[in-house]
């Protein structure tokens, strides 16, 4: 009797692919809301801190806003440590398509949430400002983020058109969990 022909499977051999960054997410995907909600926020101290430049050399930064983007990501899905982003970053399509495919290390992200925290401090105000504010619009007109902003983990969700209701110590809680300084 003849063996018959089978094709094995090899999962030992390395592969090529190519990857169309922009395929691995949809168009109304979270990551893309983020990193368009991070767009419109004045991120002008993280820009001014980059001591690199042209004229100076050094190694080029990451980009704050990229930076801000995957943290705010990373926290919507309820992760806090830098070595799991960095970790996710090789592998779940949302990380992937906020950094390019490019790997961040866990150390850039964790020196950037400690380096940064009165800045990110701000920051966090100017979100909850755009989050309780009015529709996000997106680059391309037919997909519009509102408000409610579901890609926030419970506590941070918010209801409607305006934040859920907070007093001053909820808010600073939150700002504590963005920050990192609390789980």
């Amino acid at each position: 009797m003849n063996e018959p022909l089978i094709r094995r499977i090899n999962r030992e051999q390395m592969l090529w692919r190519a990857v169309d960054v922009e395929r691995l997410i949809e168009e109304d995907h979270a990551a893309r809301a983020i990193w368009e909600l991070v767009g419109r926020l004045d991120l002008s101290a993280f820009y001014e801190a980059i001591e690199c430049s042209a004229e100076e050399g050094g190694r080029p930064a990451f980009d704050p806003r990229l930076l801000i983007s995957v943290w705010i990501y990373a926290y919507s899905r309820g992760i806090g440590s830098a070595r799991e982003v960095a970790r996710r970053c090789e592998w779940e399509p949302g990380f992937e398509w906020l950094t390019g495919c490019e790997a961040v290390n866990y150390h850039t992200l964790a020196s950037f949430r400690v380096e940064y925290r009165t800045e990110l401090d701000e920051l966090f105000t100017q979100v909850l400002g755009l989050v309780a504010g009015p529709p996000l619009r997106l680059a391309e007109p037919t997909h519009f983020v509102r408000a409610t902003m579901n890609w926030m983990p419970h506590p941070w969700r918010f209801h409607g058109w305006a934040a859920m209701p907070m007093g001053s110590g909820d808010f600073a809680d939150l700002k504590l969990r963005f920050l990192g300084l609390v789980d």
